[in-house]
């Protein structure tokens, strides 16, 4: 099943019944679902319940992510980092149109 990522058009309106409910719940976790107006209502339930779920997985696996992101440099040695530096402030120079500040 492929993921729609939001905004795609307004938040829909305040719910005023469960069906308006589980709706918000679905666009509260980022997904859209077509046709939800005209689903039964159980099978919107447990759709909500899913997007749920997995907006909550994703967001743990987008901190998991984040956080592990400081140890590569932590674990690149200092030629690595010399390395990776050297070429972005080559390319930032080259994105600016000076002349590269450290040749390779």
């Amino acid at each position: 099943m492929s993921k729609i990522y939001l905004p795609i058009g307004h938040k829909p309106t305040l719910p005023d019944d469960k069906r308006g409910e589980y709706m918000h719940r679905i666009w509260d976790a980022k997904y859209v679902l077509p046709g939800a107006e005209k689903m039964d209502l159980a099978e919107l339930k447990d759709f909500a319940e899913f997007a749920e779920k997995r907006y909550a997985e994703d967001l743990y696996t987008e901190e998991l992510k984040v956080a592990k992101g400081s140890d590569i440099v932590d674990n690149m040695s200092k030629e690595q980092t010399k390395g990776a530096l050297r070429e972005f402030l080559n390319w930032r120079a080259k994105k600016k149109g000076k002349p590269k500040p450290y040749a390779n």
